[in-house]
């Protein structure tokens, strides 16, 4: 089953996103005329080039045309090293993971959508048979596959055939570029409502004000919670705390995470958590912050681990044990694009604030926008929060005037 069909001159070298639904009628469908795809060919060898959709559109998928697509640090990682651990970039592959769009083609079966509608898409496609699928756990399907995580094409190109079970409409007034914001939401999401499963009234520490970090820390602050952040980033934890003037104490981190941890649990007793702090979601993968978190947890509580670090560390697991803290691993996430448009929708989340840059779809614009997720600032002197590629003008909503 064929998703995507390149262009003659890399026919032989991509390898084709499957789809995980219904079959297509033959395995290389009719191609529409040509489309921009920013493709990345190898470490450092990235450009707008031209690449072709199918024009068949499965009963229950649909056909989306991309407005905006934000830049992730993977896809940065990606085009730096040309891999991420296991997953290689060895053929021409399509960039982009964290993409909204607007409904041009719905197939046969499919009712909740229609042409106009604005979507965000959840990017990853689970098998749907496998043990994990069947618990709901399809973020650990063995067969899942994500927009631009080798061999599977990205999303920054001008129109893709999706599950569109997999494409959620996004409510006025929010765009696309909110839409877009769904992905790294939906990451924070997923770790402070499901894996540390806050209550209100909790601390939670969050080692890291990066993208994620910040994302985490306005969820826990929207369920309810005191926020620790924990940042070497004083500019970071300064945007930080203009985004939370009254939810949120900031900290850098001390000498050692023994000083760390003792400094996080002043800061609670001082924001009035008699409990300590419930739940540590660490957002950087660097073996101190860990060590930190455990240490800061207090008995029974929860340390989440999203931000990916080195493949080992050394961790104080017996202070883990006599304590019960438990270790969460947060791989991804798992049906949480209708909370995260939820929480978008109420205004809990102020994301416009979070697109700190806008770069349009060149090979220019597209390059700066690399360089400035990377280098965590943009040529304008101010920090990154998250880049956007817009790829076309916004679309008005159905309905709209």
């Amino acid at each position: 089953e064929i998703q995507t069909t390149p262009d003659a001159k890399f026919i032989s070298a991509f390898h084709l996103t499957r789809v995980a639904s219904k079959p297509m009628s033959s395995k290389r469908a009719k191609a529409t005329p040509a489309q921009r795809a920013l493709i990345l060919r190898a470490a450092n060898d990235m450009g707008i080039g031209e690449i072709q959709t199918t024009d068949c559109c499965p009963p229950d998928y649909c056909r989306v045309r991309i407005i905006s697509c934000g830049i992730c640090a993977s896809d940065d990682h990606f085009l730096r090293n040309g891999r991420i651990g296991n997953f290689v970039v060895d053929e021409p592959m399509v960039l982009g993971h964290e993409a909204a769009g607007v409904v041009v083609e719905v197939g046969d079966d499919v009712v909740h959508l229609l042409v106009g509608d604005k979507v965000a898409i959840d990017p990853t496609v689970a098998c749907g048979q496998c043990a994990r699928c069947r618990e709901s756990r399809t973020n650990l399907c063995q067969k899942v596959t994500c927009f631009a995580t080798p061999p599977t094409h990205g999303a920054l190109c001008t129109s893709l055939v999706h599950p569109a079970r997999l494409c959620f409409k996004l409510p006025p007034p929010l765009t696309t570029i909110h839409g877009a914001m769904c992905e790294p939401l939906s990451v924070a999401v997923y770790a402070v409502e499901t894996k540390a499963a806050v209550k209100a009234g909790q601390t939670v520490a969050v080692f890291g004000a990066g993208p994620i970090g910040v994302l985490t820390s306005l969820v826990a602050a929207a369920n309810g919670c005191f926020v620790i952040a924990i940042d070497l980033n004083a500019n970071r934890l300064l945007a930080l705390k203009a985004l939370l003037p009254q939810g949120v104490t900031t900290l850098a981190p001390r000498g050692s995470p023994e000083e760390t941890a003792a400094a996080i649990r002043a800061a609670a007793a001082e924001q009035g958590g008699e409990d300590g702090i419930a739940a540590s979601i660490d957002c950087t993968g660097a073996e101190a912050c860990l060590r930190a978190a455990i240490f800061a947890t207090r008995n029974g509580g929860v340390v989440v681990m999203v931000g990916l670090g080195r493949p080992d560390n050394s961790l104080p697991t017996v202070d883990a044990l006599l304590r019960e803290v438990r270790l969460e691993g947060c791989f991804r996430y798992r049906n949480t694009w209708p909370r995260a448009i939820e929480l978008m929708a109420s205004g809990k989340i102020p994301l416009d604030a979070l697109v700190t840059h806008r770069f349009d779809f060149t090979d220019a614009g597209t390059r700066e926008a690399f360089d400035a997720c990377n280098r965590g600032q943009g040529s304008d002197g101010r920090a990154v929060i998250k880049c956007m590629i817009q790829l076309a003008p916004e679309p008005p909503t159905n309905g709209d005037s």
